[in-house]
């Protein structure tokens, strides 16, 4: 009963606390409906409440997460005990508790993310109600809510696309999001990191900036111990900077590990003999209906025949042309994390109930591109509506 009592205290809590950050991110970017995000938070709270009860009935990652008794600063799995550990060891609380806490913490990406994109749109009232159903969407709550990876990685991500649009200004975001990401996966991390160098040089006048060219030098000095770091963490043994020429060959080595481990369990597909853009297809879109073997993967069907409807709106010249323009650095490298993470991705992820995890790390940037360049075009196809007019007008 103490403990139902405990849990109960810290729901409060958090909402408190979750609702007090929204109204302060609210004030600080005007764009952020502040009502419809409290609303949001209550309803990822949900899914919490609903992965921790299937957790405690079945196998879990988040169950070992929270029965470590580790505390250790080390990248990947062992910061996430890290984490876990002050709630469950050192704070003394329960399952239940950890995972409201968690909830918390991983809803963040939602605010940061729109606000990342509001940024970037003038959108309509249609689209706007669209992006806001789009947030609701069950499976970027269920695959982010618990603890573990997933959710805190999102975060990362979100901070560091988030510091794109005022980049001088937001320094805290961006070494937190970088902080988070490399903590948490960083052969991720260094997707990004390279997707936003390519950025760079579509936008030349960033350089201007002497942060962005300290940040750049201090990069490419650190990027060989940056990569040999990622390798280690990948189980590769890099001893001296000569190994890295075998870049290529430990990537072969990982895809082949990788396939194998990931071909167990009933959601399994054997993708080795698929062309690659058939393996594009089951990573982003699959399960589909006629892959459903059990109600959660009818679920995960749904919602990706929506991500599938809705990706074919990302494939038209004003998404290229937006691209060349110049005019976002935050658009340009979320075009290139996506077709970073979704390839390298494909190639490896065997496991369809793998692949909906993994690939929420490429949704948002998903619907960046999608809005962004819609958005775009929506304006262009204004203007061209308006000279024409006016030309009629004149005639």
């Amino acid at each position: 009963m103490t403990m139902i009592i405990l849990d109960c205290l810290v729901l409060i809590l958090v909402i408190f606390i979750g609702f007090r950050l929204i109204r302060a991110m609210g004030r600080h970017f005007p764009m952020l409906p502040v009502k419809l995000f409290k609303y949001l938070l209550l309803y990822h709270l949900l899914f919490s409440l609903g992965y921790c009860l299937l957790a405690t009935i079945t196998s879990s990652d988040a169950l070992a997460y929270y029965a470590s008794q580790e505390f250790n600063l080390r990248f990947g799995t062992s910061f996430i005990k890290s984490i876990t550990f002050i709630f469950s060891d050192m704070l003394h609380l329960s399952f239940l508790s950890t995972f409201w806490i968690f909830g918390l913490m991983t809803f963040f990406w939602f605010p940061i993310m729109y606000i990342a994109i509001s940024e970037n749109i003038v959108l309509s009232k249609r689209m706007y109600q669209l992006l806001h159903a789009i947030l609701f969407l069950p499976g970027l709550h269920y695959w982010t809510c618990h603890i573990g990876k997933d959710g805190l990685m999102i975060v990362g991500i979100a901070c560091f696309m988030l510091s794109l649009n005022r980049m001088s200004k937001r320094k805290k975001w961006l070494f937190l999001g970088i902080f988070l990401m490399f903590m948490i996966r960083p052969h991720i991390c260094g997707l990004i990191l390279l997707s936003f160098m390519l950025g760079l040089i579509f936008h030349w006048r960033y350089f201007k900036s002497k942060f962005v060219l300290t940040m750049t030098l201090v990069a490419l000095i650190l990027s060989p111990i940056i990569t040999v770091n990622i390798l280690n963490y990948l189980s590769f043994s890099v001893i001296k900077l000569s190994d890295l020429f075998k870049i290529v060959e430990y990537f072969f080595e990982f895809q082949q590990k990788w396939q194998r481990v990931n071909l167990r369990g009933g959601s399994m597909v054997d993708i080795t003999e698929y062309p690659f853009y058939l393996k594009v297809f089951t990573f982003m879109f699959r399960p589909l209906f006629f892959d459903a073997k059990s109600a959660l993967m009818l679920f995960s069907s749904i919602e990706n025949t929506i991500y599938l409807l809705f990706s074919g709106l990302m494939f038209h010249r004003y998404s290229v042309d937006f691209i060349f323009r110049r005019k976002s650095l935050f658009y340009t490298t979320n075009v290139f994390f996506l077709v970073f993470i979704v390839s390298f991705m494909s190639l490896i992820i065997t496991n369809m109930g793998l692949a909906n995890r993994m690939k929420v790390m490429g949704l948002p940037s998903l619907i960046a591109i999608v809005f962004i360049s819609q958005s775009h075009e929506r304006k262009l196809s204004i203007r061209k509506k308006h000279e024409k007019n006016n030309i009629s007008i004149a005639t």
